[in-house]
């Protein structure tokens, strides 16, 4: 998503501005997680220079199959915020603007946006997180199972920036014990 108040006069206004960009990794070469970052970065970039064109008419003038199952173009949201920005997801505090103090509410909608929305956002303590998720796709154990392998992958990628994607680690230490280990040991007595 982008904030969309990148205009002189937008930054002080009160109201929902928010655009959604959509991005699409090529991952087919196999990069190295440098190589990945830097794609990424470039893309991300350049996505900017038009952030302006509304979803809805991007929606329109691509006009994908639909598909009422899912959502067109993209089916998960990632948002990251830096320390000050402010955002649903994350712990906010009350804030002033124009005389006026604004104490957020955080409340379960009922639904969700996309089947996954990822937030992370800075703290003082390091990075916090938050998947919002269909219910209808994904239960609470698969989605906590996704933030360990999200945890193990980025730690993966930041102790091997050289190591092609395919070569990242997902799988916790435990899990790997379980599937390699435990679910392997069938030696029997006949």
């Amino acid at each position: 998503p982008s904030a969309n108040r990148h205009r002189a006069g937008t930054e002080n206004m009160i109201g929902y501005l928010l655009n959604t960009m959509v991005l699409r990794a090529q991952l087919g070469d196999n990069p190295t997680v440098r190589e990945f970052l830097r794609r990424t970065r470039s893309l991300v970039l350049d996505t900017y220079t038009h952030q302006d064109m509304p979803f809805g008419e991007l929606v329109a003038h691509l006009r994908p199959e639909r598909d009422l199952s899912r959502l067109p173009l993209v089916q998960v949201s990632f948002v990251f915020l830096m320390t000050g920005e402010q955002s649903a997801i994350g712990e906010l505090s009350a804030s002033e603007v124009g005389g006026l103090t604004f104490i957020p509410l955080q409340f379960d909608q009922g639904t969700a946006r996309y089947d996954i929305t990822f937030g992370l956002w800075e703290t003082p303590e390091g990075l916090a997180g938050h998947f919002e998720y269909n219910t209808d796709l994904f239960d609470a154990a698969t989605m906590r199972q996704m933030a360990v392998h999200f945890r193990t992958l980025v730690e993966s990628m930041v102790a091997n920036p050289y190591a092609r994607i395919s070569e990242l680690a997902m799988l916790s230490e435990a899990e790997k014990q379980q599937l390699l280990v435990a679910w392997n040991d069938t030696q029997s007595d006949y």
